[in-house]
């Protein structure tokens, strides 16, 4: 019982976390993806 309240926590940090990282680290990557592309289309 006593882990429990433990694993909520930890799993609600979790999501909190991935939201976070949804929020940032996701569209850097699209802006990265972007500017390779474009990259690659001035070298081609």
């Amino acid at each position: 019982m006593v882990r429990m309240p433990f694993w909520i926590f930890f799993i609600e940090v979790f999501l909190v976390l991935l939201f976070h990282l949804k929020k940032r680290v996701i569209p850097c990557l699209i802006l990265e993806r972007k500017a390779w592309m474009d990259s690659d289309r001035l070298f081609s």
